[in-house]
């Protein structure tokens, strides 16, 4: 790295400058874009440069995942710790779970995690890099783990196609590594994961996959569903009736016509039926070949009403509060798998997997009737890919004492499909 630094050739002295600049061991490119960002993390690709006998440095690709909020570093180091003890008693995590090399943080207190490094200068170093700053905060801690291959599902079901004779091999082997990484995690650790989509699965160079992602794990049986920090638009629906209600816009404030909504949540109304007013208004006014666009305006306002009217629940509609458990993961993974066949979202989900207000409400509510639609919809009309339609109709059925009752189940279910 020093040679390269002294180097006349312009990217040799680049190089030379970031060779393990991060901490003195990483190497981090900060010409890409993070691979995941979130409102608390993000994550990236690097390199890290470990010391072997004969004192040569070897470079090995890891992924870095900077994290601001304390609690979420915590849990998912607690979460890490479970995984690691079920390897001890011979557990074979390594082959489900992308395993953590190192973890630091700038936070004194948390240095007592277990496998966690108190860095003074973690700060410094984090400051050099612009693209690792998050929306409201910087990070504090860092996790560093195996990197895979450095595709993750979502990587993969974008821009590989899975069609001809081998598609239904192709989708069942990814189906089969899903669910074998979700029994592990259920069933060994005692762990349900909690955010189970897509971009938390990097697969491995052998064709297999890994999770990486641990801040919305909870114990099976112990943990109490609350807000999750998990993307909304992959949610269960019964913890979406929760966080419907959590992100409700009552304040316990009341107007002065004695309902149950504040001012700041009538001025909305307000403002979306004077919308929906004016777009009737166009409709009159409308060409014949326009009305269409305007009519699907009319009833996407309809629905911002309806959902902002649905999610103003009393005191006595509070959900009932919830046990972490397998059928969570297996709704979440009934939603990969549903996308895996039909190459869609069952909800309209952003570019983090979230979605809005209406379609929080669409899933708590959610019912069997709406799930065949979908499955009659968007299926393919021809092709294997119809022998998962059971299997995904069990995982994603709105009540979750419906949902198979096992991971050996599922994985039964799977290998009927050939």
């Amino acid at each position: 790295a020093d040679r390269a630094k002294a180097s006349k050739v312009k990217e040799l002295q680049l190089w030379g400058e970031c060779y393990g600049r991060f901490l003195g061991k990483y190497l981090i490119d900060d010409k890409k874009e993070p691979k995941h960002r979130s409102k608390n993390s993000v994550l990236v690709f690097g390199s890290e440069f470990v010391y072997l006998d004969n004192g040569q440095k070897e470079e090995k690709q890891v992924m870095l995942k900077f994290m601001s909020d304390n609690n979420s570093f915590s849990q998912e180091i607690d979460m890490r710790e479970i995984v690691e003890n079920s390897t001890k008693s011979g557990a074979n995590a390594n082959k489900y779970v992308a395993m953590a090399r190192a973890a630091f943080t700038a936070e004194p207190e948390l240095g007592d995690l277990p496998g966690v490094i108190y860095r003074d200068d973690f700060l410094d170093h984090v400051a050099e890099y612009e693209h690792l700053q998050l929306a409201n905060d910087h990070p504090d801690h860092v996790i560093v783990m195996e990197c895979g291959s450095g595709l993750d599902l979502g990587d993969i079901m974008r821009h590989q196609r899975f069609e001809g004779e081998d598609e239904l091999d192709n989708v069942l082997d990814i189906a089969r590594s899903i669910a074998e990484i979700l029994s592990y995690l259920n069933d060994v650790c005692a762990i349900m994961h909690g955010g189970v989509h897509a971009g938390h699965f990097v697969s491995t160079n052998d064709g297999h996959f890994m999770i990486v992602d641990f801040t919305s794990s909870d114990v099976i049986g112990k943990g109490v569903m609350t807000q999750r920090q998990s993307s909304t638009g992959y949610l269960p629906p019964e913890q979406a009736a929760i966080t419907c209600f959590e992100n409700s816009p009552l304040r316990n404030v009341s107007s002065t016509d004695g309902s149950s909504m504040n001012s700041e949540l009538q001025q909305e109304l307000m403002i979306l039926e004077k919308k929906l007013e004016f777009h009737k208004t166009m409709m009159d006014k409308a060409e014949p070949q326009f009305r269409p666009y305007v009519q699907a305006s009319i009833e996407g306002i309809h629905g911002q009403i309806q959902a902002i009217e649905n999610s103003t629940r009393q005191e006595e509609s509070i959900p009932e509060e919830l046990e972490a458990s397998a059928q969570y993961d297996m709704w979440c993974f009934g939603l990969v798998l549903y996308q895996l066949c039909t190459k869609k979202h069952l909800f309209y989900v952003d570019g983090q997997g979230n979605v809005d207000l209406y379609d929080l409400v669409s899933i708590r509510d959610f019912t069997v009737r709406e799930l065949d639609t979908k499955l009659s919809d968007n299926f393919p009309d021809e092709g294997e890919l119809h022998t998962f339609i059971p299997l995904v109709r069990e995982l994603l059925d709105p009540d979750p004492s419906k949902r198979p009752s096992s991971w050996e189940s599922v994985l039964d279910m799977l290998e009927c499909t050939i």
